[in-house]
C-alpha cells in the first residue's frame, strides 16, 4: 500500500510533535539524590575565600605540620 504525499508530511510532523514533546517533559523531571551530602563533603576543594564566605569565620584556628584547620 501506498502512502499519497499528504500521509507521509502528517506522519512526519506527528513523529516531530511527539518527539519534542517527549523531550520537553523530560527536561521538567528532576532526580531525586538519595545521597547525603554534609557541609564539609560541600566544602571540599573550594578556595579559603570561598569557603569563609559561605561558612563565615572560624571560631577557632589550629594547625598542625604547616595546614590550617
Amino acid at each position: 500500500m501506498r502512502r499519497n504525499g499528504h500521509g507521509n508530511l502528517r506522519w512526519i510532523v506527528n513523529m516531530i510533535l511527539v518527539t519534542y514533546a517527549s523531550i520537553s517533559v523530560s527536561g521538567c523531571i528532576e532526580t531525586l539524590s538519595f545521597r547525603h551530602v554534609t557541609a564539609k563533603q560541600a566544602l571540599l576543594g573550594e578556595s579559603e575565600s570561598e569557603v569563609l564566605a559561605c561558612a563565615g569565620p572560624p571560631r577557632t584556628v589550629s594547625s598542625l605540620d604547616g595546614l590550617r584547620a
